[in-house]
């Protein structure tokens, strides 16, 4: 009988899963952990190097003198995010053009959506000049979640950025962009002696709520399931399942008894949970309250059998190939919901992994948030030094 070496394989995949953890010895509902650091490339005006496991992102932020046009007041940002052939060698070039282009737009929508950066801030003189600012995005190793890599690696990238001294003549026309290095010429210097031109100095942007995001997977077993309850909603035994650490959705189509016989039924999932981490057996086991809306009130179940599934976290990219979907849930560092995207495909994302993914990245955004403060603590240092 052939070995299956795969980790990733269905078989030992749902083997790991059983037991409440994944190949790579994270539990289901675990994130990998995230650093970054800034200072990447010295040619930008900020730049930040994001690793969120092994999926690695670079960002660089360029700046250009524009004259507005939507308000008169305000600056732009765009984002483009960019996936070479480097950073994975089985992405399609169609396919790999459409996700960067669709990831470049989320992450645009959600700096704009969160306020991050205030676009006033961006105005050098009303209605005559204002600051473009670029967010070049980069990935060197395409390794699952990459929305996730690249939204951080962008809010990394602006929270690095320093608008350069520059100086305006009296018409409100910059006619210098002052080197970090070399400051001002001489040539502006004698301008502003004779107060044809002024300085604006060098500054960094002031930051708000800065936006996260948390990409997570449903997976569902191969095999069915079959759980059992008393009228209260407490199931009494469970098919198909020895040992696990989490509680999971029976989805559909599902065939449910009332003790007169099974029928289908089109609605789900319905989630059963375990009291506790790790449980040791079955019993016990509880049908979730927000069950309860997939049958009408008069004809809940005793019984119910379907295909059970698994609420995973940050998957890496062979566990994306496995999952029944996929979604990335964009919240702020106040837990405030921003977006949510889900990259194509057939099959509907349920309402419990939406549920689950949001609460999951309000605490993810958190523990981000911590790493990048403590990121532009060390940086700020480092340049005192």
């Amino acid at each position: 009988m052939a070995v299956d070496h795969d980790p990733y394989s269905v078989e030992n995949y749902e083997r790991c899963l059983a037991r409440g953890t994944r190949p790579n010895g994270r539990t289901l509902c675990e994130a990998r952990p995230a650093n970054l650091g800034f200072g990447a490339v010295l040619t930008a005006e900020g730049s930040a190097l994001v690793k969120i496991g092994n999926t690695t992102m670079l960002a660089g932020v360029k700046l250009e003198v524009m004259k507005p046009t939507l308000n008169p007041n305000e600056g732009l940002i765009e984002v483009m995010f960019e996936t070479p052939a480097l950073c994975s060698g089985s992405v399609r070039p169609v396919r790999q053009k459409e996700q960067a282009c669709s990831i470049g737009e989320q992450v645009t929508n959600a700096i704009h959506s969160a306020g991050l950066i205030d676009k006033k801030e961006l105005c050098i003189v009303p209605a005559l000049s204002a600051w473009k600012v670029y967010v070049d995005v980069y990935c060197l190793d395409a390794d699952g979640s990459l929305l996730d890599g690249a939204l951080l690696a962008a809010v990394a990238a602006l929270s690095n950025l320093r608008i350069p001294r520059i100086s305006v003549d009296n018409e409100g026309k910059v006619v210098s962009v002052a080197d970090q290095d070399k400051g001002v010429d001489a040539r502006v210097r004698t301008q502003e002696e004779v107060g044809k031109v002024r300085t604006l100095e060098s500054k960094k942007l002031t930051l708000g709520p800065c936006p996260f995001g948390l990409t997570c997977g449903e997976y569902l077993s191969a095999s069915p399931t079959t759980c059992t309850a008393h009228k209260e909603g407490r199931v009494q035994s469970a098919s198909g399942a020895k040992r696990l650490a989490y509680g999971f959705p029976i989805t559909g189509p599902l065939m449910a008894s009332n003790g007169a016989g099974w029928e289908t039924q089109s609605q789900g999932p319905i989630r059963v949970t375990i009291p506790g981490e790790d449980a040791a057996a079955v019993n016990g086991m509880r049908v979730d309250s927000r069950s309860a809306a997939a049958f009408p009130p008069a004809r809940q179940p005793s019984a119910v059998s379907g295909r059970r599934g698994y609420f995973v976290v940050d998957p890496i990219k062979e566990e994306e190939a496995l999952m029944k979907s996929v979604v990335t849930v964009i919240v702020d560092e106040r837990g405030h919901l921003i977006s949510v995207y889900k990259l194509g495909g057939r099959s509907e994302a349920s309402i419990p992994l939406l549920q689950d993914c949001i609460e999951a990245a309000s605490k993810r955004a958190a523990e981000l948030r911590q790493i990048l403060d403590d990121a532009c603590k060390e940086a700020e240092e480092t340049l005192e030094e």
